[in-house]
């Protein structure tokens, strides 16, 4: 398991999420208060569940044996969202567009079609994931690990039942349909860290029996894909494989660069680091980790309010929302912290404590991932993926050079470092991007209310 690291806001940031809401100018609802909440308490629990997982994975593997299980599941965590080609936001986006801002809890023959595609597209994307990640874990292991590679083939058959959950799960997404969506995400979420808490309880210690554990949790979860479809999975499909990946490319172009920047980094541990120092970097990740939770939930409505909404944001609007981002996750990072001392020998225990230092380092890459998570979800929703594209393929160069410059003088640590200063670089690309669209609206505001409704 791990967790990209990445932030905040309050109720300044919550958006439309119904009719009533979908004017900017309106004021917030309390159905749209009780959504933010109930998706801000499934995020918060959504990463208590990773947070839990690793605790029970430092418990039972010890450091060098929890880095084994992270460089065994690397592969396939660099490659889960770099295959999925953008899905969710290409699914979440249909169905917000299907509906209008109408949220829906209940389903409907309108979704159906949708849903089938969705299970389609993630078959699809999901087979091909999983051959390419078995490519690569068989001529890309390092030497020194090259033991772990018929374990790391076992996870990589999990791909296409994890692209098949998400992508139906981001129908509930663009529907509105929080509540199921956010139920859906905890019970998918909980399955693995539950699965491997009891098989630590029944005395399991070895890397092999958790990696199968961890996959019967990953087929199980696929279920998920029943709840909200009362029709059968067989009938029309709209729209069909070919046609969602055209529609999708901007999304998916989003979402391979976001994955190249975002899971480069365990590639880079993965290779130059021990497995006991890659047991500490997967350690510390979940805990800097915790820094990403407001922001996805920010995100989550932002994409929304970007994709149903013909205004976007003023200029002052988004300067209000950005400064209360920057000060949230500022005021966090200095909490977490202060915390790690104390937290991670009581968790984790003594023979952990080296992840404190880890942990440190990856939090200011995690406060600043935060800020870019939220405004790009919002420019997506706008279909403007361009500026995150670029910010983040610019970012990753960021990161490749940093850590090749310093990687002689202060070893594995180049890594976290030079994740920093690429998500610094990404940030100010994309809140760039986010004026820019505030000025084209403000000089020339019918065009773009076109363009954005596809007019």
């Amino acid at each position: 398991m791990v967790i990209s690291v990445s932030g905040i806001s309050g109720p300044s940031c919550i958006v439309a999420t119904n009719d009533a809401d979908a004017n900017p100018q309106s004021g917030v609802s309390l159905r749209n208060w009780l959504s933010y909440c109930g998706t801000l308490v499934a995020t918060f629990s959504v990463f208590g569940c990773f947070a839990v997982q690793g605790v029970v994975l430092a418990r039972m593997l010890g450091p060098e044996g929890r880095g084994a299980f992270a460089a065994t599941i690397t592969y396939s965590q660099m490659l889960l969202y770099l295959g999925f080609l953008g899905a969710a936001d290409l699914f979440a986006w249909r169905a917000a567009t299907l509906t209008g801002a109408n949220a829906s809890e209940s389903a409907s023959p309108q979704d159906a079609p949708l849903r089938r595609s969705a299970l389609l597209f993630g078959l699809l994307t999901g087979t091909v994931t999983m051959l390419v990640c078995m490519a690569c874990i068989g001529l890309a292991m390092p030497a020194d690990k090259q033991l772990l590679i018929p374990l790391a083939l076992l996870i990589a058959t999990t791909l296409p039942f994890q692209h098949v959950r998400l992508a139906v799960q981001a129908v509930d997404h663009g529907l509105g349909a929080f509540n199921r969506y956010n139920a859906s995400r905890l019970v998918g979420t909980a399955a693995a860290p539950v699965a491997l808490g009891v098989a630590w309880l029944l005395g399991v210690r070895t890397v092999g029996t958790a990696v199968v554990v961890y996959c019967i949790a990953m087929f199980a979860a696929a279920g998920l894909v029943q709840w909200g479809m009362r029709e059968s999975w067989w009938g029309p499909v709209d729209p069909k494989p070919h046609t969602a990946l055209r529609q999708g490319h901007g999304f998916a172009g989003s979402q391979v660069a976001s994955e190249l920047l975002d899971r480069s980094d365990l590639g880079l541990v993965l290779w130059l680091g021990t497995l006991v120092q890659q047991g500490f970097y997967a350690s510390a990740v979940p805990i800097a980790g915790t820094m990403a939770i407001v922001p996805m939930v920010v995100a989550t409505y932002t994409f929304r309010r970007g994709a149903v909404g013909d205004v976007p944001l003023a200029a002052s609007q988004a300067t209000k929302k950005l400064l209360g981002l920057v000060a949230a996750q500022i005021c966090s990072g200095f909490a977490l912290a202060a915390l790690l001392p104390f937290v991670v020998p009581l968790l984790l225990g003594q023979a952990f404590v080296p992840a404190i230092e880890f942990a440190w380092y990856l939090i200011p890459a995690a406060a600043i991932r935060g800020i870019a998570l939220a405004i790009d979800g919002y420019l997506r929703g706008r279909q403007r993926s361009r500026p995150g594209i670029l910010g983040r393929l610019v970012a990753l160069g960021v990161l490749l050079a940093v850590t090749a410059g310093l990687y002689p003088s202060i070893g594995v640590f180049a890594v976290p470092i030079g994740l920093a200063m690429a998500q610094t670089v990404c940030a100010v690309i994309v809140t760039i991007a986010m004026y820019q669209e505030a000025s084209r609206f403000r000089a020339d505001p019918l065009p773009i209310a076109r363009e954005h409704a596809g007019v």
